[in-house]
């Protein structure tokens, strides 16, 4: 292709100098296997890279679906091999040769995983597709793909389009603004100049929005965990209790004997209850008419109506006398403690143990290089924009 690309180049200088007389539309015959040549091989590129992926395996997998693999008979029943299990390093040369025919073996980076709670097969599978994403290999092979689309992509937009216009502009005598004839050419910086911004902007936010997403998701099934533990904790200890309880005093009383004793209570306390008027207005007459106005305030009496200290007096015997009791409020004590707790649970519940930090730390990492290489990527793309643009 960079034959045809030289021939190209010859050509369209003698064409400039007068030496061939030829139209350019002859002259750019080689820009055309130029292309033709680029888009074959781009093709055969990414036919390459989806076989490669396609073909990746770990070694885990390998030894355990391949090297392993159970044998069935005719009925469909497994034969019990007579060998042992057997890895990697067990077989033979040709064996390996044969495989690695077959398959492409993948080295796959370590990688800290916050705890889970249950595991399936399904769950190892989408486990072996993560690992081998990760992998070298994999992203080599991604990469190829993706240059593969790019120069497919340029292909169409600008070059074949631009070249038309060139040539129609030159052989047809046409009198296009040149401005508008490389039209396709700004349309392809336009598009390259976006991309270099998302990436550059976008795709670095996005790879730490990510990881931020997964440790919240990981922190709220760690609350939902202790959620439930602290429940069978506490039915666990109120069954104790009870258990303790029987054991102690004997059988649990029942619900008629309940009621008997509250109406014990009930009738031992009534002549408490019953104190004379006199006592109770002496009482109330010797307080204070603001620790009268407190106390009504508890019941809930609204102290707005009454003026003189008879009034205030004959408010609070009235409201003894119906057997009314304060209104209870939480003190401040009582608000800072509830307060306390709550931080406290807040702080449990959000803890982070060590498993997890290593994750954390671990995809923090993973994201930085990501954006890291997106950035490095957008920064080129903004360099050939430039260079495209200067020579154009």
């Amino acid at each position: 292709q960079w034959i045809a690309f030289v021939a190209g180049v010859l050509f369209l200088t003698m064409k400039f100098d007068n030496v061939l007389p030829w139209k350019y539309s002859v002259v750019f015959i080689p820009f055309y296997f130029w292309i033709f040549f680029r888009a074959f091989e781009a093709r055969k590129q990414k036919v390459k890279a989806n076989a490669d992926m396609e073909k990746m395996v770990t070694i885990e997998y390998l030894e355990k679906y391949v090297i392993n693999e159970k044998k069935q008979d005719e009925e469909g029943n497994d034969i019990e091999a007579q060998q042992m299990h057997r890895t990697y390093n067990d077989l033979s040369t040709e064996e390996k040769d044969e495989i690695n025919e077959q398959y492409i073996i993948v080295h796959v980076p370590p990688k800290a995983s916050a705890p889970r709670e249950t595991e399936s097969e399904e769950n190892d599978m989408e486990d072996e597709l993560e690992r081998i994403e990760r992998s070298p290999e994999y992203q080599e092979a991604v990469a190829r793909h993706e240059d593969a689309d790019k120069t497919f992509t340029h292909i169409i937009v600008p070059e074949i389009p631009l070249l038309v216009l060139v040539i129609v502009q030159l052989d047809m005598g046409k009198n296009w603004n040149w401005g508008l004839t490389f039209l396709p050419l700004w349309i392809a910086l336009f598009m390259q100049c976006c991309g270099g911004c998302y990436g550059f902007c976008c795709e670095a936010s996005l790879a730490h929005i990510e990881v931020q997403e997964e440790m919240a998701e990981h922190f709220e099934k760690q609350k939902e965990a202790k959620g439930a533990q602290k429940g069978e904790d506490d039915e666990g200890n109120s069954n104790e209790k009870k258990e303790s309880d029987k054991e102690a005093g004997g059988e649990v009383p029942t619900k008629t004997d309940e009621v008997t004793s509250e109406a014990e209570i009930d009738l031992s306390a009534e002549p408490v209850a019953e104190a004379p008027d006199e006592a109770i207005e002496a009482e109330v007459s010797a307080m204070g008419v603001k620790a009268i106005r407190e106390e009504l305030e508890s019941y809930g009496i609204s102290t707005t109506v009454f003026v003189e200290k008879s009034e205030f007096v004959a408010a609070v015997v009235k409201a003894r006398k119906e057997g009314k009791t304060p209104i209870q409020k939480k003190s401040e004590d009582t608000v800072d403690e509830a307060n306390e707790d709550d931080d406290i649970d807040i702080e449990e519940d959000f803890q982070m143990d060590e498993d997890a930090f290593h994750y954390y730390q671990q995809a923090e990492q993973e994201a930085e290089s990501k954006a890291t290489e997106a950035q490095s990527k957008a920064i080129a793309s903004f360099c050939s924009i430039i260079f495209q643009t200067i020579i154009a």
